[in-house]
């Protein structure tokens, strides 16, 4: 006669599941690896239990209760903006929420709790909220950004049609006045070799000095000490053959397609093979990882056509 299962290991079981109530209680949500994580702190707890996420939380973030008490549609919409911080961390569709949601939904309808239904029917997800709520995270990390600019990414800015010294100088001017950077403020500007930056007369940086009316210290971008090793050092012999085969590969629609039959699977994994190009660093070695990741079965005759081409 088989014996039944243990009531305990039911009740282990049912005290390590995650519970709806904790994520307004303690602020934890369940991660796909069905584990506790923190929306505050992003700390994951390795078991599920109540005593764990309401130690958590009162040793590390007993504050929240001061300023969003529980219950209120503070502490609500508290937990919503925490939420959607995490979709757009982990670079997940906006349109997940919805998901999320109706799951909520199930849940709440089948847990006969009332006050878990309405606390789940309040909760917004959906694809406008979520993008709504990123947006406004957005603006207010780039004001933050720019309070106290030192050493961080402030825009990206898109060159339309030419990339001249004086395009490059009026996105980058557009970009400060934009943000309300004082100009006395910038000392140096930091940029790479290009005659579009550097230049006497026309350049970027050469506009820069004109408009301030005042001399800037101009640096060259951090030279890599792999770069220099690989200027020093003659890879003639390894990086001309390797340059022709993907050059034979790249140049003919023909010759593309059969590589991409031979070598279906490493593509999926590595992408296609990299064209060489002098002017960007660490290419070089960018260009022969990837060469060599593919297999040696079809290099070699590509390799052999390209050297009879």
């Amino acid at each position: 006669m088989a014996l039944s299962k243990p009531i305990t290991s039911k009740l282990k079981e049912r005290s390590r599941t995650f519970h709806e109530e904790w994520e307004m209680q303690y602020c934890f949500t369940e991660s796909k690896a069905l584990k506790p994580i923190c929306l505050i702190c992003s700390t994951t707890i390795a078991v599920a239990k109540k005593y764990n996420l309401e130690r958590h939380f009162k040793q590390n973030h007993s504050s929240i209760n001061k300023n969003y008490p529980e219950g209120s549609s503070l502490r609500a919409e508290f937990i919503k903006k925490k939420k959607k911080e995490i979709f757009a961390k982990n670079k997940k569709p906006f349109s997940d929420g919805e998901i999320i949601k109706e799951a909520l939904s199930i849940f709440s309808n089948n847990c006969n709790d009332k006050n878990i239904k309405t606390k789940a029917d309040g909760i917004s997800l959906s694809r406008n909220t979520v993008t709504r709520r990123v947006e406004e995270m957005s603006n207010d990390i780039s004001n933050q950004i720019t309070q106290t600019v030192t050493k961080y990414l402030l825009e990206l800015s898109q060159l339309e049609t030419t990339s001249t010294g004086r395009d490059i100088f009026m996105k980058i001017k557009e970009c400060v006045d934009r943000k309300g950077i004082a100009w006395e403020k910038i000392n140096s500007v930091c940029t790479d070799g290009a005659p579009a930056m550097t230049g006497k007369i026309n350049s970027c940086v050469a506009l820069l000095k004109q408009f301030l009316g005042r001399e800037l210290f101009s640096y060259h971008c951090i030279i890599h000490q792999e770069a220099l090793c690989a200027k020093d050092m003659k890879f003639n012999d390894v990086i001309d053959p390797v340059v022709r085969c993907i050059n034979y590969i790249r140049a003919k629609a023909l010759h593309r397609r059969q590589f991409r039959v031979l070598f279906e699977e490493e593509i999926n994994e590595f992408g296609e093979l990299h064209l060489y190009c002098a002017v960007r660093w660490l290419s070089k070695g960018e260009m022969l990882k990837h060469f060599f990741s593919f297999a040696e079965r079809g290099l070699a005759i590509f390799s052999r056509k390209a050297g009879n081409a």
